[in-house]
């Protein structure tokens, strides 16, 4: 289901993101990330009774997400239905009933174990605060490169400095000012590996004024400096590039 949550996860654990829920999959290294998408109505018609009583509740509920850990049982049973998930996915022969089924398996295995009281819950009005959420993040994505303020974001979703701060922190788990560093630097990265650029012109690129505290930014971010990020993973993309 579509959504959001700024969680951390760990090799083996899984997560689930409630619909409507704004989200966002990233990794400092490289990982694989089995992962699907399916809508509500994928499990019962939303007029039928399965959905009033099983589906609706959560995802209407104030529940955004949850981490499944292999130590914890009942979550043990979700990463082996939702490894499961994703092997059917490579069959042929009758894998989008086996899917239905899986998935159904899937969200009961939710339900039984969602806190009542997350269901009894009436999930808050958010939508307009994720729409003014994603109007600053789409801001910081297209002028990164610029010099800007934490008010030039707010303005962009006509908010206050602090309303967009506590935006930023409840659905981020950041602040404005963090993600957009987080953001230059992810796109500096980039830019390591699909150009030639030298680390000043990158810097500057991206935002940074001073090339020294973009290293030093970078270094605390990668565990690296620009340089050895580049020779490190520089290889690793010409060869996917000739492929």
């Amino acid at each position: 289901m579509g959504g959001r949550k700024a969680s951390y996860t760990e090799t083996g654990q899984g997560l689930f993101v409630n619909s409507k829920i704004l989200h966002r999959f990233y990794s400092k290294e490289g990982a694989v990330i089995p992962n699907f998408v399916f809508i509500a109505t994928f499990i019962a018609p939303q007029s039928s009774l399965i959905y009033k009583k099983y589906v609706e509740p959560i995802e209407h509920s104030t529940l955004e997400g949850l981490i499944f850990l292999p130590e914890i049982p009942w979550q043990a049973d979700v990463l082996h239905v939702m490894e499961k998930i994703v092997k059917v996915q490579k069959e042929e022969k009758d894998a989008e009933l086996k899917t239905s089924f899986l998935i159904q398996e899937l969200w009961y295995l939710i339900y039984l174990h969602v806190e009542e009281t997350k269901l009894e819950e009436k999930k808050e009005d958010f939508t307009s605060s994720q729409a003014r959420l994603q109007l600053m993040m789409q801001y910081i994505h297209k002028h990164f490169g610029e010099k800007i303020s934490l008010e030039d974001i707010a303005e962009q979703a006509v908010v206050s400095k602090s309303t967009a701060l506590n935006l930023f922190r409840r659905y981020l788990h950041d602040t404005p000012v963090h993600y957009l560093l987080k953001y230059r630097l992810q796109e500096s990265a980039s830019l390591l590996v699909t150009t030639q650029k030298k680390v000043i012109v990158i810097a500057q690129n991206v935002g940074f004024e001073n090339v020294d505290y973009f290293c030093k930014m970078f270094k605390k971010y990668y565990k690296m400096t620009p340089t050895e990020y580049r020779e490190k993973h520089i290889t690793r993309f010409l060869i996917f590039e000739k492929k």
